[in-house]
């Protein structure tokens, strides 16, 4: 009798310790990093659909990136924030300051708008 309550006790305790592994190897899955090059256009701007790149690299906490428009040339990102799968930057275009959001909707989109002198465009990325 004691030995079946001892096999029933580690059992249950190998069970414990397997569901508890499980969990922490799900919860520690691959961390998001947009870290790279993406193909980008923002639409509908009195320019037409623009079409480019934006190149975005982390150290640590820190983003840095420039967003090339075609034909335009390439423009500094600034005060880049990345967070929760949302990004926010600015840059200047022509002399007018156009702050860029977006959502990250899985690991290689990024969807969002563009704003400038009170006007919003759609902004979309992908990664390549």
């Amino acid at each position: 009798m004691k030995s079946i309550k001892s096999f029933i006790f580690i059992a249950f305790l190998m069970t414990m310790i397997v569901g508890c592994a499980g969990t922490k190897s799900a919860t520690s899955a691959k961390e998001f990093n947009p870290s790279g090059s993406w193909a980008t256009t923002i639409s509908g701007t009195p320019l037409g659909d623009m079409n480019g790149k934006m190149q975005l690299a982390s150290a640590g906490d820190t983003w840095s990136g420039d967003l090339e428009a075609t034909g335009y040339g390439t423009f500094k990102l600034n005060n880049i924030k990345i967070a929760e799968r949302k990004m926010t930057a600015m840059f200047n275009f022509q002399g007018y300051d156009v702050e860029v959001e977006g959502d990250f909707v899985d690991d290689d989109n990024l969807k969002g708008n563009v704003y400038t002198m009170g006007d919003s465009f759609p902004f979309t990325a992908k990664r390549q």
